[in-house]
């Protein structure tokens, strides 16, 4: 999954476990393991004797990703007492909005924020590089720190609608690279 996260693949690229197995010095039975369970969260497909490759996606599908992430991360916050701190505030996004789905206390956000989370993953050092080149930050972290759930919430929302307004240069980015 790190390696997705950081960018290694594209979508629809085929992933070898053996190299991968080879590469961490590992039998090639838990990187197997790894993307099969990776294939159930519909981030890695397996095709029948082809072998693993990351999930094709659309800028389309990658739009609506988005939208349904910011829901449910916006309904996860709106579970929050305004002022209650959060027990871990990562600054990386990623992590952050992991952390608030989980101190919601509704599973069923937690595990649908954990599935879009990681259907997204692909795009996520495209994102930033986009962003940092337009010099957009979000500091939802410092909004949470200081008990701000209403102006993190802004924050979260301004965010998730500029990832649907750049999905097609987003996905671009990831397609190209």
């Amino acid at each position: 999954m790190r390696r997705i996260e950081n960018g290694r693949y594209r979508a629809g690229e085929r992933i070898i476990p053996g190299m991968i197995a080879d590469e961490l010095g590992i039998s090639a039975i838990p990187v197997r393991e790894a993307l099969c369970t990776l294939v159930g969260r519909d981030i890695v497909e397996e095709r029948h004797n082809r072998g693993f490759f990351i999930a094709p996606m659309t800028s389309a599908t990658l739009h609506q990703l988005y939208a349904a992430h910011g829901l449910i991360v916006d309904l996860a916050l709106q579970r929050f007492v305004e002022g209650r701190p959060l027990a871990n505030r990562p600054r990386n996004h990623w992590p952050l909005f992991a952390a608030i789905a989980k101190q919601s206390g509704d599973a069923a956000l937690a595990g649908l924020q954990f599935y879009l989370s990681g259907r997204l993953a692909l795009f996520r050092k495209p994102a930033e590089s986009l962003f940092s080149a337009m010099g957009m930050t979000w500091n939802i972290a410092d909004m949470l720190r200081k008990g701000e759930v209403r102006q993190a919430r802004s924050l979260i929302t301004e965010y998730h609608e500029i990832c649907q307004i750049h999905s097609r240069e987003i996905w671009t980015i990831s397609s190209d690279r």
